[in-house]
């Protein structure tokens, strides 16, 4: 059901999230997801329980890692249509397959159940 259908891209289950299953953000930084020395914490508006360890990267601890891969890209960018036609196609494919799937109820639902976790309505 639910979990097989999103765990193939899904780390964490917003019907889950509590103080007892914290979800884990982490940085991209050269294709890779890293972890970093100090997190924040995202607590639920609804009731005060941290729920979420973001991470809290500034200039002692993995900032310079951004930076380093800022400074590998080239100044038009790696998607540019004009220069590497491919990725954009590509990058448009991607866009498509994830609208495909956005109309499948069960990952629209964890999406929607996601977003309520970190952004309810009062």
């Amino acid at each position: 059901g639910y979990i097989k259908c999103i765990s193939d891209f899904a780390t964490v289950d917003p019907n889950q999230l509590s103080s007892q299953h914290i979800g884990k953000v982490q940085n991209l930084i050269n294709g890779s997801w890293q972890d970093t020395k100090n997190y924040e914490e995202i607590v639920d508006p609804l009731n005060g329980e941290v729920i979420l360890h973001v991470p809290l990267t500034d200039e002692n601890d993995g900032f310079d890692l951004f930076v380093k891969s800022l400074a590998s890209c080239p100044r038009s960018g790696l998607h540019n249509p004009i220069k590497n036609p491919e990725r954009y196609q590509l990058y448009g494919e991607v866009c498509h397959k994830a609208a495909t799937l956005l109309d499948d109820p069960i990952i629209e639902q964890f999406f929607v159940k996601l977003i309520q976790r970190v952004t309810p309505k009062h």
